[in-house]
């Protein structure tokens, strides 16, 4: 996922529009990217509701957007975050 959304996508969002803009616009998508897990049972998505998922994606992007921009940009700290979150 962090190949898409930090590696390709969000440094064309920055091109056109400010970073908070671009986190908000990926924020979106990485919401509408999820919302399947919605449907599988075990997922945690199925066990939440729908607001704090949303609240979660959002924060999450902001945390996602922080990491790329302040690290030269780079994705690698995005993906030791995205897969330390996925441990837990």
């Amino acid at each position: 996922e962090e190949l898409g959304w930090r590696g390709y996508a969000l440094p064309r969002l920055l091109q056109l529009v400010s970073a908070r803009v671009s986190t908000l616009l990926l924020a979106l998508v990485w919401g509408v990217w999820h919302a399947p897990m919605f449907f599988v049972t075990e997922s945690l998505q199925a066990r939440e509701p729908i607001w704090l998922f949303a609240t979660a994606v959002f924060a999450w992007a902001c945390i996602h957007s922080a990491l790329y921009l302040r690290s030269r940009p780079s994705i690698v700290p995005n993906l030791v975050f995205h897969a330390a979150a996925n441990l837990t």
